[in-house]
């Protein structure tokens, strides 16, 4: 079979478009060619001499061909909309026209035929020695394919949508090439015994393919670990794209690549290929993930294409056997950095790379992949307050850029810079635990650090009180004054952070005697135990003595006086607490009731937009009904009408269903937004209740 040389996806989607262009051409009007209307669509197929040629328009719908045609063209159905494919007797030639034919769920054949036949929707000579096609969107995970066949077609499987594992029977002796190309969920392949010929690019673009499987008694071919060779391990024949594992290394044994073989690899990062010395074309088209290639001493000539849109190829090792470099052959390799060559021929050391790069003599000498390390993984930033960022350490090569990953914009306030890798700005909008992912960057590789962010919603306020209020005796005359125990920590949004709070003893304190409201002495003092006497030679009779202590922790002062008449304080303070929890318990059932209201109307809105939309469309089949019915030289203009009402229906449904959703999220956000409101106001008032107790209990000693 020929190969395939270029086939790239892009070009066969050129081919398609030259055929589509090659129908639309003008004809003269003696030339053979007659249209026919697809069934759904608009648009019509042509044959030309008996030969099915092409389509032009949206061809869809069950397509029942003309009993004109002689012959289905290669290609000749490729790209259209259609969902089956009945071929009359006439037809006595197939080019297979599927590849890329990707809505294709059946093929039928006319009974009266002795050249093509059908089993089970999938089209075989009438011998059934020769599998031709299977419908892509043909139902089904696994296929077995009949012992009768001996052969099976080119792209007899491209572009299937639904097949995970096809067994190739012990009765298939070749296969023409592009096989399974393009299928899009295939997993597993599995060879019987019989296989010898086998064409190129059976397995290319198979982004999902992870196995292809020999049976053991197969004299041709065998696999390891998944990956197709011949017989003796001296080509390799095919690598699974979607095969997981990061790196390949060549069997020593292996000396020649089949066209393609890494084509689209999706995981490999390193292929070692020191053993081979021969290569087909095309080896690493679309292995985009490939980083870095390895050929050995024995290669001497690398062919054009064989690295093809290779877009991830950073690091490449030449041998020092390589005397050619086939132009071409660096096509796409946009990322190149680095190229190793021992050797001393001139035509390889003064090639003309990509990127402007000049070979060195050893890996070495290329830039080493950059490592990084930070200084902490996590950040707790406050609303108002400049965020203390983290340190980068580089530990490798050095660093062109870095990147983040979500963009630090969705915490506004912050900025973070592609240069140095840090975050920094003050933010503004408190924001729950977001994990972020810094990356950093040279031509060799990335290296990523993840990390998180809290952003509180408000500053904690500090405060510093009495939990034992200082205690005033009279003791032979004269009264001492004692400090009492501290409470130091951190109220957020109004409730008592308890994680916050600890015992603390004054640095320094300050006590003070007051008669009447007047202050009569004072003493500093560092001792937080210590206490104090004074002698109150003028205290007269029906006077009110108060002991008051002044408190400093950490800048924070507070004013703790004697609380002797405080027999009610315990339920006061027991009050508070409780109506605080109550706040915030009634608080966190509203915000969760309130998200069960806002799902609700969103499960309500999409399901009427569902029946909208169904409406709209039995509405818009039923008016193309009808207009296929009436016919007449106004068909194609009812038909385009119809489907712009349908359309603005559509879009009209669709505008509704957003709008009742802004607006379901409007009303929770609102009712979230009550429900704080309510539970501060609750709070507020518990401790305003609580303060004025306090102002009501009194202080200090009544003297007689």
């Amino acid at each position: 079979m020929k190969k395939f040389a270029g086939k790239k996806r892009s070009a066969r989607y050129l081919i398609l478009i030259a055929l589509a262009i090659s129908t639309l051409t003008a004809t003269p009007a003696h030339a053979a060619v007659v249209s026919f209307n697809c069934p759904v669509g608009g648009g019509t197929y042509q044959v030309n001499n008996g030969q099915l040629t092409g389509t032009t328009g949206t061809c869809g719908g069950n397509l029942v061909l003309d009993n004109s045609v002689t012959a289905i063209n290669y290609l000749s159905l490729a790209g259209t909309a259609i969902t089956s494919l009945t071929i009359p007797a006439s037809v006595q030639t197939i080019t297979n026209p599927f590849y890329y034919t990707t809505n294709l769920v059946s093929i039928t054949v006319d009974n009266a035929s002795t050249t093509f036949k059908t089993i089970d929707d999938v089209l075989f000579d009438f011998a059934g020695t020769t599998l031709i096609a299977y419908p892509a969107s043909k139902p089904g995970t696994s296929y077995t394919i009949p012992n009768s066949v001996t052969e099976i077609g080119i792209y007899a499987f491209g572009s299937t949508k639904y097949l995970t594992s096809v067994s190739i029977s012990n009765g298939v002796t070749t296969t023409q090439g592009g096989l399974f190309i393009g299928a899009q969920a295939l997993t597993t392949v599995n060879i019987g015994t019989g296989l010898t010929n086998l064409g190129e690019q059976n397995f290319a673009w198979i982004r999902t393919l992870t196995s292809i499987n020999v049976d053991a008694s197969n004299a041709s071919f065998a696999s390891i670990g998944g990956i197709l060779y011949n017989k003796n391990i001296t080509k390799l024949w095919a690598y699974p794209a979607g095969k997981t594992g990061t790196s390949y290394t060549a069997p020593n044994t292996v000396t020649s690549t089949a066209y393609t073989v890494f084509g689209a690899a999706m995981n490999l990062l390193t292929v070692d290929l020191t053993s081979v010395s021969s290569l087909s074309g095309q080896e690493f088209l679309d292995a985009t993930s490939v980083r870095e290639i390895i050929f050995g001493n024995s290669l001497t000539n690398l062919k054009s294409q064989v690295l093809q849109s290779a877009s991830g190829l950073r690091k490449l090792t030449l041998g020092t056997g390589l005397t050619t470099i086939t132009n071409g052959a660096f096509y796409g390799n946009t990322n190149l950095y680095c190229v190793i060559y021992g050797g001393n021929n001139p035509a390889i050391q003064n090639y003309a790379y990509p990127n402007g790069v000049v070979p060195v003599s050893s890996s070495a000498s290329c830039l080493q992949d950059p490592a990084f390390t930070l200084s902490t993984s996590t950040i707790t930033a406050t609303i108002g307050i400049p965020v203390t960022s983290y340190a980068v350490t580089s530990a490798g090569g050095a660093i062109a850029s870095f990147s983040i990953s979500p963009a630090i914009s969705n915490t506004p306030g912050l900025s973070f810079s592609t240069s140095t890798g840090l975050i920094s700005g003050t933010p503004t909008t408190a924001a729950s635990s977001r994990t972020y992912t810094i990356t950093a960057t040279n031509a060799a590789n990335t290296a990523s650090r993840t990390f998180s962010i809290t952003v509180q919603a408000s500053p904690p306020t500090p405060f510093l009180r009495p939990a034992i209020s200082p205690k005033m005796k009279l003791v032979d005359g004269k009264f001492v004054c004692s400090a009492g125990t501290y409470e130091f920590g951190n109220t957020i949004s109004g409730v008592i952070d308890q994680d916050s709070i600890f015992l603390a003893n004054p640095n320094n304190f300050t006590y003070g005697l007051l008669i009447n409201g007047i202050t009569q002495g004072s003493l500093s003092v560092t001792n937080p135990n210590k206490s104090n006497m004074w002698s109150l030679a003028d205290t007269g009779s029906g006077s009110i003595v108060a002991c008051s202590v002044s408190v400093t922790v950490n800048s924070l002062t507070s004013v703790g006086r004697s609380t002797d008449n405080t027999t009610g304080l315990p339920a006061a303070q027991s009050a508070q607490r409780n109506e605080i929890v109550l706040a915030k318990d009634t608080y966190d059932l509203a915000v969760r009731n309130n998200s069960k209201v806002y799902q609700k109307a969103l499960e309500e809105s999409r399901a009427n937009w569902q029946k909208q939309t169904s409406s709209i469309r039995a509405n818009y089949y039923d008016t193309l009904n009808r207009i296929k019915v009436n016919g007449g030289s106004k068909l194609i203009t009812d038909t385009k009408n119809a489907l712009a009402v349908k359309m603005a229906a559509q879009k009209t449904a669709a505008s509704d269903y957003a709008s009742n959703k802004q607006a379901a999220l409007a009303a929770r956000d609102a009712a979230n937004k009550n429900a704080l409101a309510t539970n501060l106001a609750r709070i507020t008032k518990a401790n305003a209740l609580y303060g004025t107790f306090i102002e009501s209990i009194g202080y200090g000693v009544l003297i007689p």
